[in-house]
Parts: C-alpha cells; sequence; structure tokens
C-alpha cells in the first residue's frame, strides 16, 4: 500500500516539507507565490500528516469562500442559526410524544436537499445532529468581537464598544494569540485580570475590561456562538493594597488650570466620537466654584437650581456621606454657565442629559469616562510629594479659595459637605445666613488660586 504523503516532501535533515500549488487569487492569504512552502518543524510522518491535513483545511476553506463570496464562518454560522430551531422544535415534539420522528432529519438532509457538495451546509447540518461544530468552523476571540460589535451598533455608544475591542486586544495578546473562546477558563480569565493589575492599571480600568468581555462571552453563548460558560463571571479584580488605599489630590497650579480649560473647550470636546462634550466642558468650569463632588454635580437634575431673592443656589439632594446634604450659593461668575446647561438640557430632568441619559451606560459610568478624559490631560501634570491632579482636585481649589477670603472654618466646611445635616436644612428652608454666605461667595473668585478660571 502506497504511503500517504501528499504534498508532504522531505529535506537533507530529514524534516517534513509541506509543499502545494497555490490558486493565484488565494496567494495573498498565505504570503507565497505559485506554492506554499513551509517546514512542518517534525521528523515524524504521522505528526507531519496532522499539520499538513491542518493547512489543506485552511487552504480549502479560503478556496470556498472565495467561490461562495462569502466568508464561510458567516454562511456557516447563519445556516446554523436557521437550523437548529427546527431541530430543537422536532426533538421537544418527539419527547412529548407528538411526533414519531424528527422532521428536522428530512427537511434538512444534505441529500435529500440536494446539497450533498456543498461542505458548509453539511458541515452546519451535522454539527447540529451530532452536537460538534468543527474548529475550522468556530469563532476565534476576535471574530466574536467583531460580531457582537456589528450586532451592537447603535445599541451600545462609542467609547462602550471602544472598550470592548481594547479589552478583546489586551487578552488576544494575553493568550499569545487568537484563541476559541471556549479555551479561555476561569483561570486563564483570572490570570489576565491579575497580569493587567500587575502593569499597573486601576482596579477601576480592570473591571471596565472584565465586564465588556463578560458581556461579549453572554452574549455569544446565548446566541450559539460557540459553547462552554461565561468563564468571566466568577473571577474577581483584586487590587494589591496601595491600590485599595485611599488617593490624595493637590490644587492644580495657574498654569496646569489654564492647560485644563484650553484643553476642554467646548470646540475642542465636539466630536461624532466623544459622547459628553458639553458636560466635560461645564464640569471643569464649575466645581471649583461650587465646591461639589463630581458626581453631585454631574447627575444632578436641573431642578436642584433653585432661584431665591435673585441669587441662585445649588442643592445637593443626596452625596458620599451622610452629611453631604446642603445649599450651595452660585457665584455670579458662573451663573451664566449654569443657566446655559438648563437652557441646552431642553424637556430632560437631568442638568447634563448627555450623562443623565448616556446609552447603554449608567449616569455614574458616563461620568467615570469624563474623568478618564480630564485625567488623559492632567497625568503629565507632576506628582508632588505623593499627590496627585484629577476632577476631583477641583473641589480642592474651593476650600482654598474660601480660606484665603477669610471665610469661618465652620462655614466652608458647611459648604463643602462635611458638617450635620441640620446646618444645611436650616440653611436650605430658612435662608437665614444667606447675607454671610453672600458675602464671602460673591468674592470667591478674588482668590488666587481662582486665577486662571476668572481670566479665561
Amino acid at each position: 500500500m502506497k504511503s500517504d504523503t501528499k504534498y508532504l516532501t522531505r529535506n537533507d535533515s530529514g524534516v517534513w516539507m509541506f509543499r502545494r500549488r497555490i490558486p493565484e487569487k488565494l496567494r495573498k492569504y498565505f504570503n507565497s507565490g505559485t506554492f506554499l512552502k513551509q517546514s512542518l518543524e517534525t521528523k515524524s510522518l504521522t505528526q507531519a500528516r496532522v499539520k499538513r491535513d491542518a493547512l489543506n483545511a485552511q487552504i480549502d476553506l479560503k478556496l470556498e469562500e472565495e467561490k461562495s463570496g462569502l466568508p464561510l464562518k458567516n454562511r456557516f454560522q447563519a445556516l446554523y442559526s436557521e437550523m437548529k430551531p427546527h431541530y430543537d422544535e422536532g426533538r421537544r415534539k418527539v419527547r412529548e410524544g407528538k411526533w414519531d420522528d424528527n422532521y428536522f432529519l428530512d427537511s434538512f438532509d444534505p441529500d435529500l436537499q440536494r446539497k450533498e457538495n456543498d461542505e458548509t451546509y453539511k458541515a452546519a447540518y451535522y454539527s447540529i445532529v451530532h452536537e460538534d461544530v468543527p474548529e475550522q468552523y468556530r469563532l476565534t476571540i476576535s471574530e466574536l468581537t467583531q460580531e457582537w460589535l456589528k450586532a451592537n451598533k447603535g445599541i451600545k455608544n462609542a467609547k462602550y464598544s471602544s472598550t470592548v475591542e481594547t479589552a478583546s486586544k489586551f487578552l488576544i495578546e494575553f493568550l499569545g494569540g487568537d484563541e476559541l473562546p471556549e479555551n479561555v477558563s476561569p483561570g486563564y480569565a483570572q490570570g489576565f485580570l491579575d497580569s493587567l493589575i500587575a502593569k499597573g492599571l486601576s482596579a477601576g480600568t480592570v473591571s471596565h475590561y472584565k465586564s465588556k468581555l463578560a458581556e461579549v462571552w453572554r452574549w455569544g453563548l446565548t446566541r450559539e456562538r460557540f459553547t462552554g460558560s461565561n468563564s468571566w463571571k466568577d473571577v474577581k479584580v483584586e487590587a494589591p493594597v496601595e491600590q485599595k488605599e485611599q488617593s490624595h489630590f493637590r490644587n492644580l497650579t495657574t498654569e496646569e488650570a489654564e492647560t485644563l480649560l484650553k484643553e476642554t473647550r467646548l470646540e475642542a470636546m465636539n466630536s461624532e466620537s466623544w459622547p459628553y462634550p458639553f458636560a466635560t466642558y461645564a464640569l471643569p468650569r464649575l466645581l471649583p466654584f461650587l465646591g461639589c463632588r463630581r458626581s453631585e454635580l454631574g447627575t444632578a437634575l436641573k431642578d436642584q437650581v433653585q432661584e431665591h431673592d435673585g441669587h441662585y443656589f445649588f442643592e445637593v439632594r443626596k452625596g458620599k456621606t451622610k452629611n453631604a446634604k446642603r445649599i450651595i450659593p452660585v457665584s455670579p461668575v458662573i451663573e451664566p454657565l449654569l443657566l446655559d446647561a438648563i437652557a441646552r438640557s431642553g424637556s430632560s430632568p437631568w442638568l447634563f442629559p448627555e450623562v443623565g441619559e448616556a446609552e447603554g451606560l449608567t449616569p455614574e459610568q458616563a461620568l467615570n469616562s469624563i474623568s478618564s478624559k480630564v485625567s488623559s490631560i492632567t497625568r503629565n501634570f507632576a506628582k508632588i510629594e505623593g499627590y496627585k491632579v484629577s476632577l476631583h482636585s477641583l473641589r480642592g481649589h474651593f476650600a482654598t479659595a474660601l480660606e484665603e477670603i477669610g471665610c469661618p472654618e465652620d462655614l466652608a466646611v458647611t459648604l463643602a459637605g462635611h458638617k450635620r445635616i441640620s446646618l444645611t436644612y436650616g440653611l436650605y428652608s430658612k435662608y437665614s445666613n444667606k447675607s454671610e454666605l453672600w458675602k464671602y461667595i460673591e468674592q470667591i473668585h478674588r482668590a488666587k488660586c481662582m486665577q486662571a478660571w476668572v481670566s479665561s
């Protein structure tokens, strides 16, 4: 019996080589000339045959794709998705005793449907019957990601989709290749997250990547794009102690503040790819004069801006601590911008609708995106004695400004939300301290630390 050595030759060292003529239209895929020549890196004929068959499968798949004009994995998935519900319905009715046989077998049988020469059709049919999808038709991680992106275009916003792509790219790099999703075990998933933390990524960023990959896996499993389980369900993002410790922030220098204000100009933020232009412009300009936490202002409703006796007040209804509820007088310097925000919000109840009504995200997640945008501007600012700069730093400017203009400490901490609630509600209900409050709020722009905002 003649030995099976088709497409196989041996070099002088005894290593088996693969050699096959490649049709001209396929050469671009294999970076080859008339023949594809490749070492199989083995002296074993048995191993050489296995590697040869794998290469032949790749070539034949590409050849069939070129003939049909449709990527075969896509066509396979389309056929599989079309046939599978009929097969499942037939099995159910057989179990319930309503049918004697599963009509699917006759209705879709390749021979009866004259599809005996359609390899992709036959593969989809027998994959359903035998419950085993051939590897060449299984989606890789990058292919699954691209299917998810295509299916969710117009459903998820650009930021969300971009994070999905980044997470997928990092995962493939970690695995050392474009693996099948079912090959990513919980152990590999946990190792991937741990590697990102080890590289210095924040626990928040890694958590975003984990959630996006979990969503892609969930989407793929429910649509039977691959088999197995969601490897991301039970893995955890475990930040080191130094990341868990509270971050400390410093005020911006005048030069840094000018840079931040320049980089967040409204015309610079307006682009099709950035969904939060006005909020990104307004928050860095409002926060230093209100002393709010970013979430207190960024997720506010517009009816939290109240007018009383010709003055405007901002009502903080909930916040990070139990003392956060308070009323903050609005400086005349930012009054036009705050009123502009209300006018822009239209019929929306949110002060910043692009945050409150962010597509596919909670308001807090949208704020995280804005904070990341600001951090991309401030990350090159110097870290002095361990203190860094971020959107949260602007809250410190408010406290520093009050101190510079001589505001009593007990009044300053009330405005910042650090005293008991009864004081702030007394202020709101009776406005008994309005003269004393306005005495300082009307002067806050005179503080040296506010110079960049006043001159911009």
